[in-house]
């Protein structure tokens, strides 16, 4: 692939809240930007004076989510907490709730409210956000949120103590490793998008090694791992794969126009760098609105056993490809020997 920059040329990110929650209730949701807890509930019982008789209960349901910063170690998290029923004696709640985390972590705001808020009918919501942040300036660090909520029936003649306590399913990692400091959600794989409509061959080229070559590199079964190299290493693994020297040299075909080598797996990945001896070679071209891959050089044909492939592309669709890397790469946070997978939709 040429033209992976090295560069950061993305803009800074704006803090955003998050979708509504995908999540079933109960549960968490997340992408590489973003988590969500749907509807945890929680039940509150008041007790009569011999402590054993029931005398009402209450339900609240929490919800959060929060945007991460893939250019900043600060983001927010929106609390929301609702009344969703009321039995017997109760009538009203009053919650308190606050937050905490993990690892390199600070809160800049650990409570969304101040004090105990009341919720005196059903349906009754609190909201505010909590803000973390971590100190990170070299490395990385795992980060987990914590919360706290406390709640009691306003009907209580001396309030108990009525507390959950839990900690978040998602992951927040931070690191320092790339131009500018963020944040995101290790455990969603960074997902690179190479539609053929806009990348056409080299598209092609990387869709026929996954679909069509045994080691499927790239797909969610079998994903690419980045490696964090110098520009001076990744061109010794490019010219592995695509040397115009050697036994078995690219030699570009007057039928592509502007033609140049593109290899998959990619040279900024673990898996790329393979010698060329040992690629598929093969001419991807679009004929009736279909396409269709050749060999490019009959007295090697493809064995489909190949762990890599070469393309014949023509230079501008290969460098675009190879921006499109380098873009995620940094809105992405893909760090050193982070997995992650090439989709090639239509």
């Amino acid at each position: 692939m040429a033209g992976t920059p090295t560069s950061d040329t993305t803009a800074g990110a704006v803090q955003t809240t998050a979708s509504p929650c995908p999540a079933e209730p109960g549960s968490y949701s997340f992408t590489r930007h973003d988590y969500c807890l749907n509807s945890k509930k929680q039940m509150y019982t008041l007790y009569g004076q011999d402590a054993t008789t029931v005398r009402g209960t209450g339900e609240i349901s929490i919800s959060t989510n929060a945007t991460l910063n893939a250019t900043n170690t600060s983001w927010d998290e929106h609390i929301v907490v609702e009344a969703t029923r009321f039995t017997g004696w109760v009538r009203g709640l009053v919650v308190a709730f606050d937050a905490s985390c993990s690892g390199n972590c600070t809160m800049n705001k650990a409570k969304p409210w101040d004090g105990h808020a009341l919720l005196g009918r059903e349906g009754a919501k609190k909201e505010g956000d909590v803000t973390f942040h971590s100190g990170v300036t070299q490395g990385r660090t795992s980060i987990y949120p914590s919360y706290h909520a406390d709640f009691y029936a306003v009907e209580e003649d001396a309030p108990g103590d009525h507390t959950v306590r839990w900690t978040s399913q998602v992951e927040v990692r931070c690191d320092a490793e790339l131009s500018t400091a963020g944040c995101v959600a290790p455990q969603k794989k960074p997902d690179l998008v190479l539609p053929m409509s806009v990348y056409g061959t080299a598209a092609v080229t990387y869709l026929f090694a996954e679909t069509k070559l045994p080691d499927a590199w790239g797909t969610p079964r079998n994903p690419l791992w980045r490696i964090d190299i110098s520009d001076k290493e990744r061109e010794e693994r490019y010219r592995r794969t695509c040397g115009r020297t050697g036994t078995t040299p690219f030699v570009p075909i007057p039928v592509v126009p502007d033609d140049s080598c593109d290899e998959y797996p990619f040279a900024r990945s673990f898996q790329g760098g393979k010698y060329a001896a040992q690629c598929a070679e093969i001419i991807p071209t679009l004929e009736n609105n279909q396409w269709v891959v050749y060999d490019a050089d009959p007295r090697r044909p493809v064995t489909y056993r190949e762990p890599c492939v070469r393309g014949h592309v023509p230079l501008k669709q290969n460098e675009a490809a190879g921006g499109a890397y380098g873009s995620l790469v940094k809105t992405d946070r893909i760090l050193d020997m982070d997995p992650f997978i090439v989709s090639i939709p239509a």
